[in-house]
């Protein structure tokens, strides 16, 4: 049986080396003739990721790690995420915080030169540490 395997995949090989410009014209115009399809199932599988808490945990710490935070030896990413999602009060005013964009929106505060992460503030206090 793996004679057979070895002999197609040789056999397919050499299809596509010697017919490379017939495969990639019938590629493009597969493209051309299926746009609407495609961006349909990118746009649902987009949606289905989206709304994923998985997805969203995961997206907002990869957005830390890009900022430079870094994490103490005691600390891990989880335990990280687990309190900005939990915590209701900015560690210095004592405020609410929210999910905006200014005012008392959720910041997780880092020393910009160690990368050591401080604590969760409001954007106000935030931008007052800079």
């Amino acid at each position: 049986m793996t004679d057979r395997k070895e002999y197609m995949r040789e056999y397919n090989r050499m299809y596509r080396e010697k017919n490379k410009d017939k495969l990639s014209e019938q590629k493009k115009q597969y493209s051309e003739n299926h746009k609407d399809d495609k961006k349909a199932y990118d746009r649902k599988r987009y949606l289905a990721i989206k709304n994923n808490p998985e997805y969203i945990k995961k997206k907002k710490i990869n957005s830390w790690k890009r900022q430079g935070m870094i994490l103490r030896e005691d600390e891990n990413w989880n335990d990280i995420y687990l309190n900005y999602t939990t915590q209701q009060k900015c560690d210095d005013c004592e405020c609410v915080l929210n999910c905006g964009i200014k005012g008392n929106a959720r910041n997780l505060d880092h020393d910009h030169q160690s990368g050591f992460i401080r604590g969760l503030v409001c954007h106000a206090c935030n931008m007052k540490r800079m």
